[in-house]
């Protein structure tokens, strides 16, 4: 077996990743990580919009999707630890982070980890919509509320579109979803005292009309790598992601930075 085979193999056969569509020889892999509540196959639309050169590889964490038999994990250390353990036979070319929300927050997390342990480390660090960690949340305890409670409150925030809340189908099974991965964020251990600057460059994307994370807030990652730090907005709300001229405007940015032709 050639040793591409071999990788596809493992790749296929790995619940962590979800990978749209495979490359046979690309030269860069991006690592995407989802927002709460949601799985992998948000990145599904990206493949209209990324170069051949890139392999997504969108992070599936457990308790939804097709590991939905799966108990959500809600320590991120745990997260972060099994992460590495599932995922690491991938960084055999040159890989990136991206995350949006609080997957920017276990990307940055992860990175962190890979450099305490002098492991491989991403070329670059991609943060989207999610406040620097020393900035307190604007609800610090929303895994702690009855259901209604964080219905209201999501509602208040604009996290959801409103579809969501009249679908009862969707509040019955993403919910816990929903407050498991609140949990993970809320319940996250940060010490800025003690928190080491990776020496990744981190780019902070941020939605114009995005009243939960503003541009203030993505500025402060400038105080957590070693290497430069640029931001750059986008028109939309925090979900600008799913617009399909922010996102194509995203993607084009992603191919500059990273030198993808």
């Amino acid at each position: 077996m050639r040793v591409h085979d071999h990788a596809i193999g493992i790749k296929k056969n790995n619940r962590w990743l979800y990978i749209p569509e495979m490359k046979k020889a690309p030269s860069l892999r991006l690592f995407c990580f989802h927002y709460a509540g949601v799985s992998a196959e948000i990145f599904q639309q990206w493949s209209a919009y990324i170069s051949d050169k890139i392999e997504l590889c969108a992070i599936q964490l457990p308790g939804r999707a097709r590991r939905l038999d799966e108990p959500p994990i809600t320590v991120m250390k745990e997260l972060i630890e099994k992460l590495y353990f599932n995922i690491n036979s991938c960084f055999d070319i040159p890989f990136a982070f991206f995350g949006h929300c609080m997957g920017g927050l276990i990307a940055f997390e992860f990175t962190e980890y890979l450099h305490k342990n002098n492991l491989p480390l991403p070329v670059y660090l991609f943060i989207s919509c999610f406040r620097a960690p020393h900035i307190p949340v604007l609800h610090p305890d929303l895994h702690t509320l009855t259901d209604d409670e964080l219905i209201s409150v999501l509602t208040a925030i604009n996290m959801r579109p409103m579809e969501f809340f009249n679908n009862e189908y969707l509040l019955r099974t993403q919910l816990p979803v929903l407050r498991s991965d609140f949990k993970l964020v809320e319940n996250s251990e940060f010490d800025a005292d003690e928190v080491e600057k990776v020496p990744v460059p981190i780019y902070g994307f941020y939605a114009t009309e995005d009243d939960y994370v503003m541009k203030e807030h993505m500025e402060e990652w400038r105080h957590f790598t070693l290497k430069e730090f640029t931001s750059q907005s986008f028109s939309g709300n925090h979900f600008f992601l799913h617009q399909h001229h922010s996102l194509e405007s995203m993607i084009d940015l992603l191919h500059l930075v990273l030198n993808i032709n």
